[in-house]
């Protein structure tokens, strides 16, 4: 009490500071994070909410997130390093509210260990063969796709993008709004959270060339995509240009061992090509640039990033993996050379 603390609040339970937690980051943090926060939330409820937040340990919490390392409940699989440092992040957060409003002096989540023999879970990029899939099969969606694998745009980006937004003569496009969905519609609103959302985006020649055919004649105020009646998609349209969109590049791609007489085809078609998501789009695109030679604070501003810090993770990734494939590259070589 001499130092200011709150000794009856250190009795309120977990739980209650997670709502208060969640209540806080209401309409600070893009929805889509807001909506994984919150599952985390829940998850850490289920876990240790009735207890006093005063009266957990980092102990208790590591069981908890050991569990979820061992089998993550979504995939029913291990959970790869990343999701186990965003449930360490959440809790912590729910902790470091309490240690501010002095109700408690420990955050017992900053000590929790992840395992690193954890799977790193990266996004991966499309390779070369993928992007040509992209680049030569036309289809309602394949607009989508080259916008977000050769620009770095997100789903969000593009969905509520005109043509207004798009100079062909000067080579770029201007992201300033997005959309997120809410009961499966398409809410319009500000290019994103960051000062850097709202950017110029260059694009390369092939997405201009691509374009221009498209745009023309075309009234600015024309959405760029759109559903089947050329209204805004939502969030169900979507979903459904997008499955056909895969089942297509499934059908012309797809390495079958009983080839299907067409897509159609009423014994069904198996899917075994990699299920493309936009998000490996958009890697795909941050990829392609650093390795172009682009320097970081070109990529983030290309991307859209809030911090410079997601710019670089993803080189150190790229160039690791790029530095793996030329030392394969080496061992052909000089494989081939000793055998010779």
């Amino acid at each position: 009490l001499h130092k200011g603390g709150d000794l009856f609040s250190g009795d309120l339970p977990f739980s209650t500071w997670a709502e208060r937690y969640l209540r806080l980051k209401g309409g600070k943090v893009a929805d889509v994070y807001y909506a994984g926060l919150q599952g985390r939330v829940n998850w850490w409820c289920a876990a240790v909410g009735d207890v006093p937040i005063s009266k957990i340990t980092r102990s208790d919490l590591q069981v908890h997130l050991d569990r979820i390392a061992q089998r993550n409940p979504h995939t029913r699989k291990p959970s790869s390093k990343k999701t186990l440092t965003d449930y360490r992040r959440t809790a912590a957060g729910v902790f470091e509210l309490a240690i501010t409003d002095r109700a408690i002096n420990y955050n017992p989540a900053d000590k929790l260990e992840i395992s690193p023999n954890a799977e790193q879970g990266h996004r991966r990029a499309l390779n070369d063969e993928e992007q040509q899939w992209i680049l030569n099969t036309p289809h309602r969606a394949q607009t989508a796709a080259l916008i977000m694998m050769l620009a770095g745009l997100r789903r969000g980006e593009v969905i509520p993008l005109q043509v207004r937004d798009v100079d062909l003569d000067t080579g770029t496009l201007i992201v300033n709004r997005a959309v997120a969905m809410a009961n499966g519609h398409a809410i319009v609103k500000g290019a994103g959270k960051s000062k850097n959302a709202l950017r110029t985006v260059n694009m390369p020649r092939t997405l201009i060339e691509h374009l221009r055919p498209l745009l023309a004649d075309r009234s600015p105020f024309d959405l760029i995509v759109t559903d089947t009646h050329g209204r805004m998609l939502s969030e169900s349209a979507w979903k459904k240009m997008w499955e056909s969109y895969l089942r297509d590049l499934n059908f012309k791609y797809g390495k079958f061992t009983v080839p299907p007489s067409s897509k159609f085809d009423p014994k069904g078609v198996p899917f075994v090509i990699p299920r493309i998501t936009p998000h490996m789009l958009r890697h795909t695109a941050a990829t392609n640039m650093i390795l172009a030679g682009m320097d970081a604070i070109s990529v983030q501003a290309q991307l859209g990033h809030a911090d410079i810090q997601t710019t670089l993770n993803i080189y150190t990734h790229v160039t690791a993996e790029h530095r793996q494939s030329q030392v394969s590259k080496l061992d052909a070589f000089l494989a081939a050379r000793l055998i010779g």
